[in-house]
């Protein structure tokens, strides 16, 4: 049998203790990435809100489009 002595253990404490780093990491960073395309999307959102899209409708309610201007 292999005797395991205590600079083993702290070796192989040391390599679980990086990857378990890594893994909180990864979980933080994902969750703040999901937050901040949140924040985006909200963002955008109230910037193009019910406002913005009314006042590009013409009358008769029709969307407006630039073809056929600035020619001729």
């Amino acid at each position: 049998m292999v005797e395991i002595g205590l600079a083993e253990y702290f070796g192989m404490a040391e390599a679980m203790g990086i990857i378990g780093t890594m893994f909180v990491v990864l979980y933080f960073s994902r969750k703040q990435t999901q937050k901040l395309s949140e924040d985006i999307e909200t963002k955008v959102s109230k910037r193009f809100g019910p406002k913005d899209a009314c006042s590009t409708r013409d009358i008769s309610g029709a969307t407006r489009t630039d073809k056929g201007r600035g020619k001729g």
